[in-house]
Parts: structure tokens; C-alpha cells; sequence
């Protein structure tokens, strides 16, 4: 739980900030790509318990 801990003030700092529009679009591609891959990672997992 440390590292909630540490991306909540980020996250206000950010909203603070107000980040540009292209700065938000590298956040929500980074996001996305990093979603996919704990989705791809879980599926992965999940193929191997079952064999």
C-alpha cells in the first residue's frame, strides 16, 4: 500500500498543474499499455496454473 500512498499527492500535484493536452495523452497511453499488459500477464498466469 506504499506506493498508494505516494501516487495520490502526485495525482493532485498533476490536477494542480493543469497538464497540457499532450502530456494526457501520453498519461492514458502509458495507462492503457500498462493495463494490457497485467491483463496479458494474468491471462498468461492463469494458462499455466491450468495445466
Amino acid at each position: 500500500m506504499d506506493s498508494i500512498s505516494d501516487i495520490i499527492p502526485f495525482a493532485k500535484d498533476m490536477l494542480r498543474q493543469r497538464p497540457t493536452r499532450s502530456m494526457l495523452k501520453i498519461y492514458m497511453l502509458g495507462s492503457t499499455l500498462a493495463v494490457l499488459g497485467m491483463v496479458g500477464g494474468m491471462r498468461s498466469a492463469t494458462h499455466l496454473l491450468s495445466l
